[in-house]
């Protein structure tokens, strides 16, 4: 029988939440591998008004954002990223911009 590994991309509310409960641990215990984008890191890592910035642990493996677009897996993100808003996807202008900035778009 072949066991499949389990790799998550896991986002900001996760990684927030569990820590506030101190069971950021889980993450391991059940995730062969936890990537985090590197854009989540910077959210997570940024202090929230009275509360504090989440510490992470060293085992979260960090990747590049929007890799599909540089790996030609998608020739153009804005249109996935603009449909991704118009179905529930919060995600500020500014922060839209940025990302697809880093792109060439």
């Amino acid at each position: 029988m072949r066991v499949t590994e389990r790799r998550w991309v896991v986002n900001a509310s996760p990684l927030i939440f569990l820590a506030q409960i101190d069971k950021l641990s889980l993450l391991k215990e059940l995730a062969d591998e936890a990537l985090v984008p590197f854009s989540v890191r910077d959210e997570v890592l940024a202090p929230k008004g009275k509360k504090p910035p989440v510490e992470l642990p060293g085992w979260l493996s960090l990747r590049e954002d929007l890799r599909a677009k540089k790996s030609k897996l998608i020739p153009i993100a804005r249109p996935l990223l603009e449909e991704l808003l118009r179905k529930g996807l919060y995600l500020s202008r500014e922060l839209l911009e940025q990302a697809l900035g880093e792109v060439g778009e």
